[in-house]
């Protein structure tokens, strides 16, 4: 209500758009993917506003993003990759422009690693092994560049680790299995490190499979 009495309130728009959100994530999480598109839709739908009521605004901008990732997810989730990928690709071009406004924002570059892999992994899954490896290598390399300005930021660390498993996983499938290995134990020692830090959390733990037993690729 608050919304549609003014539209220009961005505060309220913001409000709504993050509870179309959780609601969405909330039926998709049950696997309920039909009302799950309709909210996610909404909230983008909401990001649209947002970006068009204060362009200079970076949270509403990013909110644009957000709601494009958002409705990407569940169209993956119900098998739809083509228009997945679109919307993926919205948010990526949206979230380097914000990285291009201001290069020194760390956080704008770890959203653009984040959207690189996004865009990867619907590629993966649609068969483009080339293009898949190429977002990934550019998202490792975003986390790499970003552990050499902070090197204490373990979220940052443990998003490297991952993005070199997907990384690996796309060289191996192009038949790079020696990049693929060496990535894959730099990938294990950064897990182990981040395990020795904190051995009470549960998804670095989880990350961390111990000793590595390699099969022939060609079996």
């Amino acid at each position: 209500q608050a919304s549609r009495r003014d539209q220009k309130i961005g505060a309220a728009l913001l409000v709504r758009g993050e509870t179309e959100f959780w609601i969405g994530h909330a039926h998709w999480l049950t696997g309920r993917n039909d009302d799950a598109l309709r909210h996610m839709q909404q909230y983008m739908a909401v990001g649209e506003r947002l970006a068009k009521l204060d362009p200079n605004n970076s949270k509403y901008v990013l909110e644009r993003a957000f709601g494009h990732s958002g409705v990407a997810t569940v169209l993956e989730t119900k098998g739809d990759f083509v228009n997945a990928l679109k919307h993926h690709r919205v948010a990526l071009q949206v979230k380097e422009g914000l990285a291009r406004r201001d290069p020194n924002d760390p956080n704008a570059q770890a959203e653009v690693a984040r959207a690189y892999n996004k865009v990867g992994t619907v590629l993966y899954s649609t068969g483009d092994l080339l293009g898949s490896l190429e977002h990934s290598r550019r998202e490792v390399a975003i986390y790499r560049e970003l552990l050499v300005r902070d090197p204490k930021q373990n979220q940052w660390r443990q998003r490297l680790a991952t993005s070199m498993g997907y990384l690996g996983r796309a060289l191996g499938d192009t038949g790079q299995w020696n990049a693929a290995f060496t990535l894959w134990q730099e990938e294990l020692a950064i897990e182990r490190q981040l395990v020795a830090l904190d051995s009470t959390n549960v998804a670095w733990l989880r990350d961390n499979p111990g000793p590595v037993v390699v099969a022939d690729p060609n079996i």
